[in-house]
């Protein structure tokens, strides 16, 4: 083994995407699905196909085994990493029913539609915020996909602003999800949790999916569109955001209502002297400016009526602000949005 074998992420990202089953009858092959980022000189594989055979070799082979009857078996692969000074284990198993049926990959000819996402507290309605969940369908009006289209799922996402100082986040690194799968069930959510080393709280991410065909000839979907979660104020030391006091009962989807309406604050930090830009979509509307401590306390508010079109408030504090956290909410006749401000004289 040479100093070029390293247990790096990418090992561990490809190793934990698991194999893909093919075949047909009682004879199935294996192959790994992240077998492009193996290594043949590093990495090799050993089976236990369940039924008391096992076999060993190359991460990047591929593998086939006949089983003497039809029935539910336990497999198991061990791959590892030999550095030369140590190994690195990664083990998935995954349970195979025979007779094994191929499967048409025709549905993953098109990428993954109707995405969008929610920020309900699990469990619900009473526990904690602590996730994106990002949705997807395979075709409308929301068709999941079903066990039997045995479709794993990638999801990649980016950081594109930063909401608390509303600046762009330019070139930021993508995250990937690789191959999650919910075998034996309809598959079309999965969470993107804030305790994630790659999530920040107060950042709008872009997202998008696409989706693999598990069996027959392994058809990858193209990617889907792109779309956007924005983070709340979560403690990033527990994954977990609290609503202010006051406004416990605003859905997090309000809250974070990002594409239904954009709203502008600057600058911010401020003084308490301060521009809101946002649009109106309906001929008129009445719109409640709202400014809170961060304990939910009102301080201020201002109501105005507004012609459709877009608009541009001068927030101007008639009271003197300590420096600090403090939430202005926006609520118009569709519904209710709030940005954070800063005050920093």
């Amino acid at each position: 083994m040479g100093a070029e074998c390293v247990c790096d992420e990418e090992f561990f990202t490809a190793a934990n995407m698991g194999f893909t089953l093919s075949g047909s009858g009682n004879t199935i092959g294996l192959t790994l699905t992240g077998y492009l980022g193996l290594d043949i000189n590093c990495d090799s594989v050993d089976i236990d196909w369940g039924d008391g055979s096992t076999d060993s070799g190359s991460a990047i082979a591929s593998y086939q085994h006949a089983y003497a009857s039809g029935g539910s078996y336990f497999v198991c692969v061990l791959v590892t990493r030999d550095t030369g000074f140590k190994l690195c284990p990664v083990e998935i198993c995954q349970d195979v029913l025979l007779p094994w049926v191929a499967q048409e990959c025709d549905v993953f000819d098109t990428a993954p539609i109707d995405l969008n996402k929610s920020f309900d507290p699990v469990p619900f309605p009473n526990g904690v915020i602590d996730r994106a969940q990002v949705k997807w369908y395979k075709a409308s009006p929301l068709v999941p996909y079903t066990a039997a289209d045995d479709a794993a799922i990638d999801i990649e996402f980016w950081p594109v602003r930063d909401l608390s100082t509303n600046t762009p986040i330019i070139d930021g690194d993508t995250s990937l999800i690789p191959m999650r799968t919910k075998p034996g069930q309809d598959f079309f959510k999965w969470p993107i949790k804030f305790d994630r080393p790659d999530v920040d709280p107060n950042i709008r991410y872009q997202w998008r999916v696409r989706a693999h065909c598990q069996r027959n000839d392994l058809r990858i979907s193209p990617w889907s569109v792109l779309k956007i979660f924005n983070t709340p104020d979560f403690d990033p030391a527990t994954g977990i955001f609290t609503p202010p006091a006051g406004l416990e009962d605003l859905s997090m989807n309000k809250m974070l209502a990002d594409e239904e309406m954009d709203i502008q604050l600057y600058p911010n930090p401020n003084d308490g002297t301060f521009w809101i830009r946002f649009e109106i979509q309906d001929k008129s509307s009445d719109v409640q400016l709202t400014l809170r401590d961060i304990q939910g306390k009102l301080i201020e508010q201002q109501v105005h009526s507004l012609v459709k079109g877009r608009q541009e408030i001068i927030w101007e504090s008639q009271v003197n602000l300590e420096m600090g956290i403090y939430m202005m909410e926006i609520i118009t006749d569709r519904n209710r949005y709030t940005k954070r401000v800063i005050i920093d004289r």
